[in-house]
This record gives C-alpha cells, structure tokens and sequence, in this order.
C-alpha cells in the first residue's frame, strides 16, 4: 500500500497558528508533515534535507499570519514549492474562522551571476553538468546578460562585467565555481560570449579581463562551489606563483574560498553529485539574495493578499534548457515560469 500524500507544513517555530492549521484538514486531503524546528540563519545542521523534503511532498501550506511571514525561511520554503509547481496553499483568517486558500504566485529569482574558468575542459563539462542538473532538480536557471539560445556557447552562462555590476547594484548574487585544475591552470579565460568576440575580432587576449571581473565579486556575496575537493597546500602553493600587482583581485576571492571551513563541493570522488552540498547552494544563494535585495526580500514576507509579482517577466517564457545549451541567469529580475 502506498503511502499517503504529504504536505509540507511552513512556519515560524513558535507559531500558535500552527496547532489551529493542524486540526483542519489539509487541501486534498494530504497528511500534514512539519519540519524540525530551524533557525534563522542558514546554518548547514539544520538547512540539510530541508528542500529534499519539500520536494518529497505533494503540496506545501504556509501560515498566513505576521509571525510566521516575517521569517524568510516561510518566504523560501514557500517560492521553492512554486518553483516546483506544487500546489501552494495559506492557512489565512477568513471571515470569522481559518481556511486555507489558494497562492498562486509565481516563484521569483535572485539575481544571480556565473563563473567558472574556460580553459579548463573537464570544469566546463561538470558545469554543464551542474547545469541541467539544477534545472531538473530545483528549476532554476543560469543566464548571462546577453544570454541568446543561438548556439551552444557556454559562454553565455557569463554576464559582461557591466552586467555583473548592474546585478550586484541591485543586491544580486556571483556563484564562483573552481577546481584544483582552474586555479593551477596556466591560463585563465573568464570572458563572456560578447567581450570574447571582440577580443577575436581584435585579436587581443582576453587575459586583462580577469581582474577586473574578479574585482566584480562583492565578498560576502559570492557563493564558491568546488567543482572536486580542493587541495588547500597545493592552490596556496600556487597562488604564490601570481603576481600580486596583476591578480590581487583573483587571490582575494581564491584565498577567502579556501579560508572557508564548510567548502561547498558539487562532486563526490566517484564523479557522482553531492546533491546536499548542491541544496545548500541553492540555500546559501537565496538566503545571500534575501539580506541585500530589498525587493525581493520584501516579495518573500507579503501577505497573502498583496501576491501580485512586483515585477512582469524580463523574458518570454522559456521551455526547458536543451542539452547542451546554456540556460544562464537573466539579465533582469525575473518571474520564474513553467
């Protein structure tokens, strides 16, 4: 006999709310499920298995009171069910009793910014990798700013420098992604699909570029993922080699993503995905978004009867990345769409 359908159960601990929704029954009948109690930062003990265990049910219902609004990890729990088109339900006042009723809104991105070294093939395999994986497991996208589905040019996973910069304006994320072979590689290319065209067509290297697109990445608002587990003696050892007048930018980043004692690694040895360390990324980056994007953290905490987006879809709706395509972040805030 199957198990009955599930409904996740979002709220602030310490919600009175949350005995009353409890004692009604769950739209469509599913079997409420509430999970342990979490704290206010996105600490790794407690955000583990918290979006496998939203995607594991069928439904999710939030409490539509100004406690449990208030924490941004209902506003989280809540986009992330919409992002899987689970249905999504308040437990509101209605008239003079409670009732669930229907949330419709649509998911809402941070504004995020990719990076990963070119030279490197197997890094570039693994991202497209990470990439279509993240679509199929949580549905979010990487796009540059001038992200075109005209080719497979992975570059196009990149913003141009200005774009980086309007996106960090706007209180946007940078996810950084290195490998032991991408800081040891003699050479660097993190050029987007556009400056690279018009360094060929220059004939120029794209080398200069790194600076100034590492000086881009705010620190405390870039997310690193090690695409395998890195060897801290070695990339110190190779850091030295750099000139610190050239690369002062790059070492900062490289040398605070080493600094990190919880590293986020996206692969196991066996070339399997770590997928917590996978969620946790997905974590780190909304929860990043929601402490410098004032527009979006104040989406996360509305009312039930304030859902309108605040803002229309920079783009048409896209179907699903092909294989081989990059799907990259928007250029702009944008509405989720399935």
């Amino acid at each position: 006999m199957r198990d009955a359908p599930t409904c996740f159960i979002s709220h602030k601990f310490g919600d009175p709310v949350l005995a009353r929704c409890l004692k009604h029954r769950m739209p469509g009948g599913d079997t409420p499920f509430v999970f342990r109690a979490i704290d206010e930062t996105p600490d790794i003990a407690v955000t583990d298995h918290l979006l496998d265990n939203i995607r594991r049910r069928r439904s999710l219902v939030y409490l539509d009171t100004p406690l449990s609004l208030a924490s941004p990890w209902v506003g989280f729990e809540r986009n992330y069910a919409a992002r899987l088109d689970k249905p999504v339900h308040a437990f509101t006042r209605a008239g003079l009793g409670w009732g669930f009723r229907r949330d419709r809104r649509p998911a809402v991105d941070p504004l995020v910014s990719v990076l990963f070294n070119l030279v490197v093939d197997e890094d570039q395999q693994k991202v497209q990798r990470l990439r279509q994986e993240i679509w199929d497991v949580h549905r979010f996208e990487f796009r540059g700013d001038v992200w075109r589905r005209m080719d497979n040019d992975i570059r196009q996973m990149f913003d141009t420098i200005d774009g980086i910069g309007v996106k960090i304006a706007r209180g946007g994320v940078a996810i950084l992604f290195l490998s032991n072979a991408s800081v040891s590689a003699a050479a660097h290319d993190y050029a987007d699909a556009l400056t690279h065209r018009v360094a060929k067509r220059d004939m120029e290297t794209v080398l200069g570029h790194t600076d100034a697109r590492f000086a881009a990445l705010p620190p405390g608002r870039t997310i690193v993922v090690w695409l395998d587990r890195p060897d801290e003696q070695r990339l110190q050892m190779e850091l030295l080699k750099l000139n610190t007048a050239i690369w002062s930018n790059y070492l900062r980043v490289v040398r605070g993503a080493l600094a990190d004692p919880a590293p986020l690694v996206a692969f196991q040895p066996n070339g399997d995905f770590n997928h917590q360390a996978l969620d946790r990324m997905i974590v780190r980056t909304f929860w990043t978004a929601l402490q410098t994007d004032a527009d979006m953290a104040n989406e996360f905490r509305a009312s039930f009867e304030a859902r309108q987006s605040r803002t229309p879809p920079a783009h048409p709706a896209l179907p699903p990345p092909a294989p081989g395509l990059s799907p990259g972040s928007a250029p702009a805030r944008h509405v989720a769409s399935r």
